[in-house]
């Protein structure tokens, strides 16, 4: 399963060293994608042409891959996030993929490396949606079993990679999120010229208000005031997106960890998230109390972190998957952090 994870020449030679003020401009915009890049100067004690030049570097280097919003979509009406892991005849995973993409509320669906397992991301109103996309993906030929596992949370650490770190903080990174204070629904109604401002920027978390406004026919006006309403409520984010094989990492591993008890469950979340170079953590209900996603440069590093878990007090056991990563970072409309 892990056996391909050392980089050859060729991932070797397609990363790029990251300066101090592109690891500011990458970790500024992961956080929010539409800053202003007057104030990163300010900031980073330089001009803004400078920054420009950098950004622009990186986007031509395809270190910046695109950008999008993340989204808190309790906010839109969808209270339950679910990963269903499931296992299909061999030699048929690409054709089952492609079936359960076109199911209703389906988010993303990834092949796990094993040749006959997906994993499967939805995002539903009630549990009478979920009973239903787990009845479709179990109708389709070749699928063999479906398990579900009920999201409580989810935490983003992207923008804390430890390529990102500079000397300026001597590779020290707060992995501490904190999540938008409002944690219930908005208060503030959404509407249909919110949602399709939304659908604007999900592909592009950068597009200009005013081209969104012409392609809406509303005011640019409009655009920008309820896309502050959107941000302030907790309902999106801005952010870019990252190549992370350009930065040097390889593969994606996924710890699935199971707790001996839920006492502490607070405190070994914590001593997880200082684990260097995690991109996000999820808190389920489901067989596993955690998941975790680290982005992985070479079979050394996979192993120094699955030993660092490993040591942890309160872990009963951990399950692991390592794939190749095959698409940027973080992906369109992803989850805001909860917690």
């Amino acid at each position: 399963m892990i056996h391909n994870l050392e980089l050859g020449e060729k991932q070797l030679s397609s990363t790029k060293k990251l300066d101090e003020i592109d690891a500011k401009i990458l970790k500024d915009l992961l956080k929010d994608g539409r800053k202003n890049f007057t104030k990163i100067a300010e900031e980073a004690g330089v001009s803004k042409n400078i920054i420009w030049q950098h950004y622009k570097k990186m986007k031509t280097e395809g270190i910046i891959a695109g950008s999008t919003i993340k989204l808190k979509y309790a906010n839109l009406g969808y209270n339950t996030m679910v990963s269903l892991f499931v296992n299909v005849q061999p030699q048929k995973q690409d054709q089952i993929l492609r079936s359960i993409l076109k199911i209703p509320n389906v988010y993303s669906v990834t092949p796990l490396n094993t040749g006959s397992d997906l994993w499967v991301v939805a995002t539903l109103k009630n549990n009478e949606e979920l009973d239903r996309v787990n009845q479709s993906i179990k109708k389709l030929p070749s699928v063999i079993s479906v398990r579900t596992e009920v999201w409580t949370g989810i935490r983003n650490t992207i923008e804390h990679l430890t390529v990102l770190s500079t000397n300026k903080t001597s590779g020290k990174t707060d992995t501490k999120i904190q999540a938008n204070n409002n944690t219930g629904k908005t208060t503030d109604k959404i509407d249909e010229i919110d949602l399709q401002i939304i659908e604007k920027l999900i592909p592009n978390g950068r597009q200009s208000f005013r081209k969104i406004a012409k392609e809406l026919k509303i005011s640019t006006d409009t655009v920008s005031r309820r896309f502050r309403k959107l941000k302030q409520n907790g309902t999106i984010k801005a952010t870019i997106q990252i190549d992370p094989i350009k930065l040097g990492y390889y593969a994606l591993a996924y710890f699935r960890l199971e707790f001996v008890s839920q006492q502490n469950l607070s405190d070994i979340i914590e001593t997880l998230a200082k684990i260097p170079d995690l991109e996000k953590i999820i808190k389920t209900s489901g067989s596993y109390d955690v998941c975790l996603f680290a982005l992985i440069t070479n079979i050394e590093q996979f192993i120094a972190i699955q030993d660092e878990i490993a040591a942890i007090s309160g872990i009963r056991k951990i399950n692991t998957v390592v794939q190749k990563i095959t698409y940027p970072l973080p992906v369109p409309g992803s989850n805001m952090s909860t917690f």
